[in-house]
């Protein structure tokens, strides 16, 4: 299992129910991947990182679960039925043999400052939706509190950008899926902790509030005073009495406006992580994730026998899909590996 991520950590719990032993590789110290970064679920308000620490808990307790942290495939070759894998942890390598390897590698938030008209890294109120999420996290450097980076304080005004890096095809062509909900429950976030007190603004270029909530979300936030603008800015610039401008078309009214913000989150999109292909052979799509042997009915197997995906290293997908694919990669696993003669788990 190639990365200790939600998707890893599912797939190794539901294979290991199964009786098939597990070594998970991570090369990060931790467990978890991106969902540590994460404060709260939109639809329940439960602590993401409480459960996130559960299913950690639960492989370290699980006996035919090895984790090797701070560890990455360094070679993998197919060789009489099973796989040759040399493994990296500092200057140590070792060799280890699999009949079967999962890529669960997750994603890469897309980086804002390719899109330099957006001034991310160039002015300080300016971060991305996971930079934001550990200031709305109460376990967070500013216990919860929105500031802005530059001095401290609390913002007059929060613009959301969606789509960064998404539905360009300059970037990514694709939609990431989860950027509009992410917009929403931020946004919504900010304005029941803060009301009145804080102008909150979310541009957008369609709102899809796909998945559970989401669309009840979206209602929720417009009641609660969010504003909505549809439209694509074409740059973010300094304005007056430490505001930054976004300067936008409006779609719906179809005037050119201009927005103050002293605190603007780019929700940027999810970006493919494929830095294994030329390591396990895998051939990557048209949309810059691994191929995978149908994008409809079997995205969990590759072109190469034995090496399977889980999760969002084969696409954009939200907490609940990724679980929901990582526990069909696991089925998918148990059956390869009942119909090889030097299975495991016979």
């Amino acid at each position: 299992m190639i990365g200790g991520g939600i998707a890893g950590l599912q797939t190794s719990l539901q294979l290991a129910a199964l009786g098939v032993r597990v070594l998970l590789v991570e090369k990060e110290p931790t467990l978890g991947g991106h969902a540590n970064l994460l404060s709260r679920d939109s639809l329940t308000g439960d602590s993401i990182k409480e459960w996130v620490g559960s299913k950690v808990k639960a492989v370290a307790g699980t006996p035919i679960i090895e984790v090797a942290t701070e560890t990455e495939v360094a070679k993998a070759v197919r060789e009489g039925g099973c796989f040759r894998i040399s493994l990296r942890q500092g200057s140590v390598e070792r060799g280890v043999e699999a009949d079967a390897i999962v890529v669960a590698t997750g994603f890469n938030l897309f980086n804002a400052s390719k899109m330099p008209q957006y001034g991310y890294g160039r002015y300080k109120n300016i971060v991305n939706n996971l930079e934001f999420e550990e200031l709305l996290d109460s376990e967070g450097t500013t216990s919860g509190e929105v500031l802005k980076p530059s001095d401290g304080k609390k913002p007059r005004s929060v613009v959301f950008l969606t789509c960064i890096g998404s539905r360009d095809v300059k970037h990514n062509a694709y939609c990431c899926r989860v950027g509009c909900p992410v917009a929403l429950k931020q946004a919504l976030t900010v304005k029941e902790r803060y009301g009145e007190d804080i102008a909150v603004y979310v541009c957008y270029i369609d709102m899809r509030a796909v998945g559970r909530g989401a669309e009840e979300s979206y209602r929720k936030a417009m009641e609660a005073g969010v504003i909505f603008l549809q439209g694509q800015p074409s740059e973010i610039r300094p304005g007056e009495d430490g505001f930054l401008k976004v300067e936008l078309f409006e779609a719906s009214t179809g005037k050119l406006l201009s927005v103050n913000g002293d605190l603007i989150i780019l929700v940027a999109g999810l970006s493919p992580n494929v830095d294994l292909a030329p390591v396990l052979g895998l051939e990557v799509a048209e949309d810059g994730f691994y191929r995978v042997e149908h994008p409809k009915f079997e995205t969990s197997t590759t072109n190469v026998r034995g090496i399977f995906l889980a999760g969002t290293a084969e696409g954009p997908k939200d907490i609940g899909e990724t679980l929901d694919h990582a526990s069909n990669t696991a089925v998918k696993v148990a059956e390869f590996l009942l119909l090889d003669e030097r299975s495991l788990i016979k």
